[in-house]
């Protein structure tokens, strides 16, 4: 037999054998992985060839069954290709719940998306790929090649858990790499299972990780990055990484150096600094005329998804950019600011942990802003934030370590959260309730802090989407009417909205009997139900809050209040409530106060902590009847 034919039947035959110990049907996961997950990693294969100091090669197989339409978020694919990290080959396969292959995707299905349009020649492109299956359950499996040129910065993570509610069956990752090529690694959240061996050419390290259970999205528990099983790995192998690795204040150093090296101002844009701020001797002036006359041309979405240790590029290539990482951003203003001789920090954090590592962590450091000192006052400036009042920093950022990185120094310091009663929302509602059930509002609300945050976006939007976003965030859609808004800006802003609105069915009645809850603004804990949870779970309340709310409710004409709340008062370590309702001659006032507080409780905790929050909305969802007088 020829001996070409010989070879290609080989091959079958062992493509074959590969496919047959496959099986994606998705009756066969086990129940208990089943348990709070909306998708499970059926296999997770993770190779990284690192070849030399200048050449690596990754390669991933990821099959994941997405169980439930609310867990599709997990099949999407999404890679930034740059002239350092180019995606070499792709593909998407898509089978039925019983396993049965249904589609097949090559490379050239991924949407692509240049991040610099304008640049006829740059490599950098977004590929997404998001699949539209016809029914679920149904299970995608990804194959895709990345090749790395230049040195490599960061070994990627393994982490095989990427979505709160997802359960892993099999996740190996295989590294391999010179002898020379020294690596160090650390784990968290998860028993070791590392083997090394190695050859005269090469040393190979393999880690898995098997049947891991699915983390629940459950409400007040931690975030994904300090729960999910991870290892880290570091290289060790080279002057250059020693130096930054060894501690944060070397590594804040070794960031400054190459950070410098980037932030390079054409002589055009030092030109023009030195023109606008050449006679003026304020600080605060110099900053505003900067940040009017040298913002970017055009608004820029915020890059998404972007993971490195340095911004993407250098501020010669940023104007040509669509999207931008934070780190861009910070660093295109920290040029501009220290050109013009005003004191600025550019500083790094972390978006998916509260505290960085003892062990410079580079996968932690995923977010930069600055520090602006001007005279006495200190400003930040969040370049990734399109939202809120500039100056102010959002409560994502709180409470996170930050870390300095400057010229011969730096330090780590902690970003302190806003006082729980700083976290205010006040309001006063009239509420008019007319005999047909037809009830009428005037609300005045006030927000600060986390609270101002959560209402703000509302100004960005149109008129009537605006309105339509407002009643979403109510208990009972309203057909909204006038609506203004008012925001006071400083340390911690505030923003004042006054609203009218009505509803035909939000009092409902029974004959001539009307009932409603006052509960308005859907105040309490409606999303606190009971779930399944994690045992060994920290009960984890970042920021804490405070809703005073008063309701004055005005009964129809010739009617008068039959029953209503009763009085009550709620105290935990956690928080307090306290109802109070008081009859006046045209109906009721009812005045709910709550606070919450932040912190972090043990996971025994958990049972009584959830109790509090069930208590406090059940007494949030109580009835206020109203009938026709009786006659005396």
């Amino acid at each position: 037999m020829n001996k070409y034919l010989l070879l290609f039947l080989y091959c079958c035959l062992f493509v074959w054998t590969g496919m047959a110990d496959v099986n994606y049907r998705a009756s066969i996961i086990d129940e208990d992985l089943r348990m709070n997950a909306l998708s499970v990693v059926r296999n997770s294969e993770t190779f990284l060839e690192i070849k030399s100091e200048d050449k690596a090669i990754y390669k991933e197989i990821r099959a994941v069954t997405i169980l439930e339409p609310e867990g599709k978020a997990a099949a999407d694919f999404m890679f930034l290709s740059s002239p350092k990290t180019k995606l070499s080959k792709f593909t998407a396969t898509i089978y039925d719940r019983m396993g049965e292959p249904l589609l097949k995707e090559s490379k050239k299905k991924l949407v692509m998306e240049p991040c610099m349009p304008t640049q006829k020649n740059s490599n950098l492109v977004f590929y997404r790929y998001v699949p539209q299956p016809s029914s679920y359950p149904y299970t995608i499996v990804y194959e895709w090649e990345v090749v790395y040129t230049g040195p490599l910065m960061e070994i990627p993570l393994f982490m095989p858990q990427r979505k709160k509610a997802q359960a892993v069956e099999k996740a190996d990752y295989t590294i391999t790499a010179p002898p020379a090529y020294e690596l160090k690694h650390v784990a968290f959240n998860t028993f070791e299972d590392y083997t090394q061996s190695a050859t005269d050419k090469i040393k190979t390290h393999v880690f898995k990780m098997r049947n891991l259970p699915a983390i629940p999205d459950s409400p007040y528990s931690l975030p994904l990055f300090e729960l999910a099983p991870r290892v880290m790995m570091l290289p060790i192998g080279n002057q250059e990484a020693d130096e930054g690795l060894k501690d944060w204040d070397a590594y804040a150093q070794w960031y400054y150096n190459r950070l410098e090296h980037m932030a390079s101002l054409s002589e055009e844009q030092r030109n023009k600094i030195g023109l606008l701020v050449g006679t003026i001797h304020s600080e605060q002036e110099k900053y505003k005329l900067l940040r009017n006359s040298m913002a970017l041309p055009q608004s820029y979405a915020l890059l998404d998804g972007y993971i490195a240790d340095l911004p993407l590029a250098p501020i010669s290539d940023i104007p040509y950019f669509t999207q931008l990482d934070s780190r861009m951003m910070a660093m295109y203003w920290w040029a501009i600011l220290r050109e013009a001789g005003i004191d600025v920090d550019y500083v790094l954090t972390s978006l998916q942990g509260e505290q960085l590592a003892e062990t410079p962590n580079h996968h932690q450091l995923d977010y930069a802003l600055l520090r602006v000192r001007l005279g006495g006052d200190t400003i930040w400036i969040d370049a990734g934030d399109t939202i809120v009042e500039k100056g102010y920093l959002r409560s994502m950022l709180r409470g996170r370590d930050m870390l300095v990185i400057g010229e011969g120094a730096s330090g780590m310091f902690r970003l302190p959260l806003l006082p729980d009663t700083a976290n205010m929302q006040t309001s006063h509602n009239r509420i008019q309730v007319e005999r047909s059930g037809l009830t009428k509002m005037d609300l005045q609300l006030r927000s600060y802090g986390s609270c101002y945050e959560s209402v703000r976006p509302l100004l960005a939007k149109p008129l009537r989407l605006r309105k339509r976003a407002f009643s979403d965030m109510l208990a009972h859609p309203m057909n909204i009417g006038q609506m203004s808004f008012e925001e006071t800006v400083g340390e911690v802003p505030s923003i004042s909205l006054h609203v009218q609105m009505s509803n035909e069915y939000f009092t409902d009645y029974v004959g001539s009997t009307l009932f409603m809850s006052p509960n308005v603004l859907r105040n309490g804990f409606p999303d606190v139900q009971p779930v399944y949870r994690r045992m060994g779970d920290d009960v984890f309340v970042k920021e804490g809050f405070a809703y005073i709310d008063t309701m004055e409710i005005v009964v129809p004409e010739n009617y008068e209040i039959d029953l209503f709340p009763e009085d009550r008062v709620m105290d935990s370590e956690y928080g307090t409530f306290s109802m109070h309702t008081e009859l006046v001659p045209y109906g009721a006032v009812i005045i709910h106060k709550l606070l919450l507080k932040g912190g972090r409780y043990s996971a025994s905790a958990y049972d009584d902590f959830m109790r509090f929050c069930v208590r406090v909305s059940d007494a949030y969802a109580e009835r206020l009847y109203m009938r026709p007088k009786r006659k005396r």
